[in-house]
């Protein structure tokens, strides 16, 4: 029930009216009848594209910003596009763990020396390893060769991506044939990574894709690093990078991995996010509490 004053008079207070619809009222027979007119909403404008990589960063999905924390580059974004497009280009990868925390770090150069790009970022999960965190560096250069073809008119030049871990190199290689892709395989040590890798390597451009070699790792123990070829000079740089990023971020929650999207499913448990021993994990975390609290009981 309402009621109204039929000889109020003065100017409405406008704030009475914020965020309200304005109705039409008819009275017939001490019934009231109301009709509006539909609102009339601004269109939605959508922000113009990025125009370099730096802004396009913020665009991504969380996982693959995580794969650009650090992101430096060391001369103008529009000078890297250029030389990528028109000279020879080597990567150089690493990665580390120092349980709980592990990280990559990686340089893109040219073949004469000079330094286009650095970048780092953690490489996460429940238990660190340092095959994993090779891994988060081979998928970081992967996106980001993907990443800039989206800037590029013409085709990348030819690309080498140095790693000194011999297994990545291997596993980043052999994508597994379709019929070897059971529900099992997803069960595999650090999966979630190198079905990512094999998925973005199809979405480039065979020209664009690099030869990922191996390359032995920290030669600086023995050689003066001026005396060292590039590969061996750029890894060591990656390395440092890596090391530089776990340092640089101690209060970094490294034990939750955010979702690849080509896996789609991940296994959470307490100590974090689990990449391989699936099925030790899960009976370790069915049996060890209630095993502890017997224990307690019957010794304690």
């Amino acid at each position: 029930m309402f009621s109204y004053d039929a000889v109020a008079s003065g100017a409405p207070d406008p704030a009475v009216f914020a965020g309200q619809v304005l109705v039409q009222v008819r009275e017939r027979k001490g019934t009231f009848f109301t009709t509006w007119s539909p609102l009339v909403v601004a269109p939605v404008v959508a922000p113009p594209p990025p125009t370099t990589f730096l802004e396009l960063l913020p665009t991504l999905d969380q996982w693959e910003r995580d794969l650009f924390d650090t992101c430096q580059f060391l001369v103008p974004c529009h000078e890297v596009l250029h030389i990528v497009c028109t000279e020879p280009i080597v990567f150089a990868s690493d990665g580390g763990a120092a349980s709980p925390k592990a990280s990559f770090g990686w340089v893109l150069s040219t073949n004469q020396g000079q330094c286009l790009l650095h970048v780092s970022g953690p490489a996460c999960g429940a238990h660190s390893n340092s095959y994993r965190a090779e891994g988060y560096g081979i998928l970081s250069v992967m996106r980001f060769i993907f990443r800039v073809n989206s800037f590029v008119t013409g085709t990348l030049s030819e690309s080498r991506l140095c790693c000194d871990n011999k297994s990545m190199v291997a596993s980043s290689h052999e994508v597994p044939a379709e019929w070897k892709r059971t529900p099992n395989s997803t069960q595999a040590s650090d999966y979630d990574v190198l079905a990512e890798i094999w998925a973005t390597h199809n979405l480039l451009p065979v020209t664009s894709c690099p030869a990922v070699l191996h390359i032995k790792g920290h030669q600086d123990k023995k050689t003066a690093y001026e005396q060292l070829p590039l590969p061996a000079q750029l890894n060591v740089d990656a390395n440092k990078l890596a090391g530089d990023y776990m340092a640089a971020h101690p209060d970094t929650d490294y034990t939750v991995v955010p979702v690849l999207p080509t896996s789609g499913v991940q296994l959470h448990l307490p100590a974090g996010t689990i990449t391989y021993n699936m099925k030790k994990e899960v009976s370790m975390a069915r049996t060890t509490e209630p095993m502890k609290q017997h224990m307690i009981k019957k010794y304690g």
